[in-house]
C-alpha cells in the first residue's frame, strides 16, 4: 500500500499551500498527532497471513454448522461422551418395543480411540431396518459392480509411458500381496488405469446423486446429522468384497507418500476433496471371517462388520491438512470360513461408502 507524506509551505503573500506526495512502497503508514499538533508518521511492515494457501478452508459462513461439528467430534480433545452422543444420536429415539414392526433399535455410539489418536467413532444400528432392506433389494438386483480404485487427482491428466504401468498380477498373486501391505508400503499403482491388483481387488457400484427417494432421504439424514449441505455428500457407493478380496492401505483424501505422510491433492472443481468418511456395514461377518476395517496408525484398530453399524472418522486435521493417522484398509474376506461350509453360500461383505466433501 503506498504511503502518503504531507508538507506545508508559506508563500511571500502570507498564504499557505499543502502538498501531498505518494510513496509507492509496500509499507503501511500509520499517522499520529504529537503533543504539538504535528503529524508523526511511523512505518510498519505488511502483515502476512500465516495460513497455508493450499490448505482446505474449514471455516466460513456457509459451513459454520459443519465446522462446529468437526470441531466437537475431531479437533477438540476435551470432547466428552455427552458431547459426541448429542450430535451422533440426534433424532434417533424409540419409546416402544424394538422388535415391533415400524420401530428400530436405539443406536449406540462410542469413541474407539484414545485422546492421542485420531477420533474414530463406531455407531451401532446407524442404518434403520428399512434402509437395510432397501440395500438388500438393490444387491439382489445384481448390480453392475466395477473394480475399486483410489482417486489420484495429481495424475489423472498426466501422460505416462509404458514403463510406468504396473503389470497386473494373477488373483493368487494378489492374495499373497495383501499379507505384505501391512508390513511395508506396496508398489505404486499404475497411474493410467488407477487400478492395481496388488493393492485392491474389491468392487463397487455408485448410486446417482439423489438416486431415488430412499437415497435422497438418507443423504438428508446425514446432512442434518453432521450439519453439512446435501450437495457436499458425494454420491453413495455400494462396495462388495467376495472371498479373498481386499482394499489395501490407503487414505480417502490423498496419496500416501514415501515418508508415510499423505499428499494434499490440489483443489479441483470436478472432484471435491473428502473431509469426512462414514462407512456403513450392510451385513455381519462371523468371527474369524475377516473383512474388518483396519487402522494401522490408531493402535492397530480393527472394526468388524456388523449389520447396520457405521464407523466415522475425519480425513483432515484442524489446519486443513490430510490426517495421515486415518490411513486404513479393508482386510480380505477369508476363504473357507464358516459362511461357505456345508453347502452354504460363499462369504461376501457389503458396505456403503459415504463421503462428505469440501464446498
Amino acid at each position: 500500500m503506498p504511503s502518503v507524506s504531507v508538507s506545508s509551505t508559506t508563500t511571500a503573500d502570507g498564504s499557505s499551500s499543502v502538498a501531498v506526495a505518494a510513496d509507492s512502497t509496500n509499507d503501511i503508514d500509520c499517522e499520529d498527532h504529537g503533543s504539538n499538533g504535528a503529524i508523526v508518521t511511523s512505518k510498519s511492515p505488511l502483515r502476512r497471513s500465516k495460513r497455508n494457501i493450499h490448505a482446505i478452508k474449514l471455516t466460513g459462513s456457509n459451513q459454520s454448522s459443519f465446522f462446529r461439528t468437526l470441531q466437537t467430534l475431531f479437533f477438540n480433545h476435551r470432547t466428552t461422551q455427552h458431547d459426541y452422543q448429542k450430535i451422533l444420536l440426534k433424532g434417533r429415539r424409540s419409546n416402544n418395543n424394538n422388535n415391533e414392526k415400524g420401530y428400530f433399535a436405539i443406536p449406540s455410539v462410542r469413541r474407539v480411540t484414545n485422546r492421542r489418536q485420531a477420533s474414530i467413532y463406531v455407531i451401532d444400528h446407524f442404518l434403520t431396518p428399512s434402509e437395510l432392506d432397501y440395500f438388500d433389494e438393490k444387491i439382489r438386483q445384481k448390480l453392475n459392480f466395477e473394480r475399486s480404485f483410489v482417486d489420484n487427482m495429481a495424475y489423472d491428466l498426466e501422460e505416462i509411458g509404458d514403463d510406468d504401468v504396473t503389470s497386473p498380477t494373477t488373483p493368487e498373486g494378489a492374495a499373497d500381496a495383501t499379507e505384505k501391505v501391512y508390513a511395508s508400503r506396496p508398489p505404486k499403482r499404475a497411474k493410467r488405469t488407477m487400478i492395481d491388483d496388488t493393492q485392491r481387488t474389491s468392487t463397487f457400484y455408485s448410486f446417482g446423486k439423489l438416486h431415488d427417494t430412499r437415497i435422497a432421504a438418507l443423504e438428508q439424514r446425514i446432512s442434518t446429522l453432521l450439519g453439512c449441505w446435501v450437495h457436499q455428500i458425494e454420491p453413495l457407493q455400494l462396495v462388495r468384497y467376495t472371498e479373498g478380496q481386499f482394499f489395501g492401505i490407503h487414505h480417502d483424501m490423498g496419496d500416501l507418500e514415501e515418508n508415510d505422510s499423505v499428499a494434499l491433492p490440489p483443489k479441483n472443481i470436478a472432484v471435491k476433496r473428502r473431509l469426512v468418511t462414514l462407512f456403513c456395514y450392510l451385513n455381519t461377518l462371523e468371527q474369524g471371517a475377516g473383512g474388518a476395517t483396519y487402522f494401522p496408525q490408531c493402535g492397530h484398530l480393527r472394526v468388524n462388520p456388523q449389520r447396520g453399524r457405521a464407523v466415522l472418522w475425519s480425513n483432515v486435521t484442524a489446519d486443513g491438512q490430510p490426517d495421515a493417522r486415518t490411513i486404513h484398509a479393508g482386510e480380505p474376506v477369508k476363504k473357507g470360513s464358516k459362511g461357505n461350509s456345508n453347502g452354504a453360500p460363499p462369504v461376501v461383505k457389503y458396505g456403503l461408502n459415504i463421503w462428505i466433501c469440501e464446498e
